[in-house]
């Protein structure tokens, strides 16, 4: 449900959408609580970089997103 849910808010809204990232999160946070790693690690990648890029790096939601990364990566 949550790949359905980016598929569409990728393809309804920008790939940078607040609405977007959220569902990149979720997707990233499910993958990384079921051990896929390798392919969560991506995800959040993306949604950090994004929200480096948009809303700085000192954003409570940037933060959010290292603290992610982080966690998928211990």
């Amino acid at each position: 449900m949550f790949r359905r849910a980016l598929e569409v808010r990728e393809r309804t809204r920008d790939k940078e959408h607040p609405d977007t990232l959220h569902s990149v999160n979720d997707l990233a946070a499910l993958l990384a609580q079921k051990g896929d790693h390798a392919e969560a690690e991506p995800l959040f990648r993306r949604v950090l970089e994004v929200r480096e890029r948009t809303l700085g790096k000192e954003h409570l939601n940037t933060l959010a997103s290292v603290n992610n990364l982080a966690a998928c990566r211990t």
